[in-house]
């Protein structure tokens, strides 16, 4: 009997150009990751490297699988919850249609759901910006983009910006790089971890790679539940976390923009991300939950003279937080670890001294493709006592969407 082969196929064109061999069983399609995963005689391998090509071919491994699986899922779910979006959301109480939301969600003091003031529910109801996923893996071993996680993580690049962990390897001598080979992906932000949750030290155990080559980003190594287990995939999830409060935050400053500028209103989506640690995804089957982060007031006097300072300039602001764009609020929000050509480190207080900093130069520098001339304003355009209890609501996990994929309906609770 012919040995049964499980391969991974990465489909650089998203589609095969022929029929498989006829004995082949696929396991695994991609919907958003151009990957294909099958089941077939080993004597029939040759016709299907003539098809494919055989640099595209790669041994399955399963975990892999189950990886590239979850960032299908992610990527599927993401777009039909931007589909749903006309259906409205449900929020405790019954149905909210968009037409009857007049406000971001926010929740009173019983903790139900409730609109919000200052700001009309856009079309686009969830923008889902992020992803993290987190594996120990070798770190002695190349990236090799055809296998099925890097093929999906650079899929999911193109609409979401890509967190993987280090690894946590940082302590063998005989490598010159410990990252984790998934880290090392031009198109993923990796995140490394620091001992200490003020960020004076990265952690010993914290993938590296060489001078100049990253990890970007260090956050916080130990776990929320129990600081004695550590670890970069206690970290990247921390990064990822502020980089949800700095999209929320370019979301809203869009749509008080558009607001001063007499424009129609564009709405402030519910900003979410996804988590895929080790295993199956991390979500039930039918479901994709979203933490949603509140409102953060925008100071529309400090962001009207910011406006007039940049004239012109300023119908060219870009503050969609694109994965470009948030990388790089993200980098500029981070402080430096004290160490020669150390990455930045990231928390809620770097995020908070951020924001609270940020003034109508930062608002250039962040979203316009070039230098305006002349001086712009120093006042800083957030409303500061907003900007904590905003962060409070997140951090306690009061709002939350969920997108069923059978009913397509979003839920807020």
């Amino acid at each position: 009997m012919a040995r049964a082969l499980r391969l991974a196929v990465r489909l650089p064109d998203g589609e095969l150009k022929g029929p498989l061999p006829a004995r082949a069983r696929v396991l695994f399609l991609g919907v958003w990751v151009p990957l294909l995963v099958v089941e077939l005689p080993e004597e029939d391998l040759p016709q299907l490297e003539a098809q494919v090509g055989a640099a595209e071919i790669r041994p399955l491994v399963a975990i892999d699988l189950e990886l590239a699986r979850g960032v299908d899922v992610c990527l599927d779910h993401a777009e039909r919850l931007l589909a749903a979006a006309p259906n409205g959301l449900v929020g405790r109480g019954g149905p909210k249609r968009a037409q009857d939301w007049t406000g971001y969600p926010q929740t009173d003091e019983s903790g139900a759901i409730v609109p919000g003031p200052g700001a009309s529910l856009s079309t686009q109801q969830c923008h889902v910006v992020a992803l993290n996923l987190s594996k120990e893996d070798d770190a002695a071993a190349e990236l090799d983009p055809v296998s099925p996680v890097p093929a999906a993580t650079e899929a999911a690049a193109r609409q979401l910006l890509v967190f993987i962990a280090a690894g946590n390897l940082g302590e063998r001598d005989d490598l010159s790089d410990t990252r984790s080979p998934w880290a090392r992906a031009p198109w993923v932000l990796a995140v490394g971890a620091t001992d200490d949750e003020e960020g004076t030290k990265i952690a010993a155990y914290s993938g590296r790679g060489p001078a100049g080559e990253g990890p970007e980003l260090v956050a916080w190594g130990a776990s929320a539940l129990d600081h004695a287990k550590v670890g970069t995939s206690f970290a990247a999830p921390r990064a990822l976390r502020e980089a949800l409060v700095l999209a929320a935050w370019l979301h809203t400053l869009r749509h008080a923009a558009a607001m001063l500028r007499g424009q129609p209103p564009s709405g402030i989506p519910l900003v979410g991300a996804a988590m895929i640690d080790v295993g199956p995804p991390g979500w039930p089957t039918a479901q994709l939950a979203i933490p949603a982060y509140p409102l953060v007031g925008v100071d529309l006097d400090a962001l009207a003279g910011a406006l007039d300072a940049l004239g012109p300039a300023a119908a060219a602001l870009q503050l969609i937080p694109t994965p470009g764009r948030l990388r790089a609020a993200l980098l500029r929000s981070a402080r430096p670890v004290d160490a020669p050509g150390a990455p930045g480190f990231v928390s809620r207080a770097t995020t908070t001294d951020y924001l609270s900093a940020f003034d109508g130069r930062e608002l250039a520098a962040l979203a316009l493709d070039h230098a305006p001339d002349g001086d712009l304003p120093t006042r800083p355009l957030i409303s500061a006592d907003q900007l904590a209890p905003a962060i409070d609501v997140w951090d306690q996990g009061a709002l939350h969407v969920y997108y069923d994929h059978e009913t397509q309906e979003v839920t807020l609770n």
